[in-house]
């Protein structure tokens, strides 16, 4: 049973990382994967048909000296070959397990069955994943997020029962954002997008100022203007923050909010009260951003509160 022809040079990104026995042993376990129902290693090897004893195919996750975030960045410059601006997302997923002696598992929020108001856990993996975002070239106008690199997020029961040292979701996030970025090749502009965990304007002060954030924050932060320019001979501590500025909300409320009709997501149409500002967040001093509150005329979205640090765009 092999792979089709026009498969194998996908799988060239990780030859080049692989001894040859490794990527040998690799090429057998994915033509497993694409064929077998059940996709454990058990169940890809059966589904080869190989003789080898299983335990070659667990040592190549196990022992086998090949990196995975090697393979991920070598992928990255697979799909942005001929990309200037690449688009980047961000994001934590569940992956539910069984079984208390598998590593790292824990009890983590299950976005998929919680809401705002009822929180549900379930036992397993939770993966922290940078994608590249790009179009396809078959469908016109449909984005998919290709996984570059990927962090195992352990909670802090489980750094404590597996001697490790706890890190944030957000602190694994921008260790990859900052690996990426000093991979990328210089001429290409990076652009992160990522909900408000991951672009709150504490975590927007971390990330590297080469790499342009467009996410959401809370109606009610705090944005100031630039600290004034000091003047010569001043003595003392230079001012981070200048005069602070109006609320998002506060925007909303004032008479300058525009009524837009904006067409989005498969042609959903919204009505939306719109208001545009620059400024400065409190936790974020050094950084220029372009904020925009959106207040829904129909529907239960209410009011919410995106920002980017790509000022020249159009809020639409």
């Amino acid at each position: 049973m092999d792979i089709a022809p026009s498969f194998l040079p996908l799988l060239q990104v990780f030859a080049t990382e692989m001894t040859k026995p490794t990527f040998h042993t690799f090429t057998t376990l994915i033509t497993g994967w694409v064929f077998a129902p059940c996709r454990t290693i058990l169940g890809m090897v059966r589904a080869t048909g190989s003789e080898r004893h299983p335990a070659a195919f667990h040592r190549l996750f196990a022992v086998a000296r090949w990196a995975v975030d090697r393979v991920g960045l070598a992928v990255f410059d697979l799909v942005t070959t001929n990309v200037q601006t690449v688009f980047l997302g961000g994001d934590d997923t569940l992956l539910s397990r069984s079984g208390l002696k598998v590593f790292g598992t824990g009890m983590h929020r299950d976005p998929l069955l919680s809401s705002r108001s009822h929180t549900v856990t379930r036992w397993g993996h939770c993966w922290v994943v940078l994608c590249v975002v790009f179009e396809s070239r078959w469908c016109p106008g449909r984005r998919f997020a290709l996984p570059v690199l990927c962090r195992l997020y352990l909670n802090q029961t489980s750094a404590a029962k597996w001697n490790r040292t706890y890190q944030k979701k957000t602190d694994l996030m921008i260790e990859m954002l900052c690996r990426l970025e000093r991979h990328a090749a210089s001429g290409k502009r990076l652009h992160f997008l990522g909900d408000s965990a991951y672009t709150a304007p504490a975590v927007l002060a971390q990330i590297p100022r080469a790499i342009q954030v467009t996410g959401r924050v809370v109606a009610n932060v705090r944005l100031h203007e630039a600290p004034p320019t000091r003047a010569p001979g001043q003595v003392g501590r230079p001012r981070k923050r200048g005069p602070r500025l109006p609320t998002p909300q506060e925007r909303l409320d004032a008479k300058g909010a525009c009524r837009r009709t904006l067409t989005l997501y498969d042609h959903a149409v919204y009505s939306v009260r719109l208001a545009e500002q620059m400024g400065r967040f409190y936790k974020a001093p050094d950084r220029d951003v372009k904020v925009i509150a959106l207040e829904h005329l129909r529907g239960g979205r209410g009011v919410e509160v995106f920002y980017t640090t790509e000022t020249v765009a159009l809020a639409e």
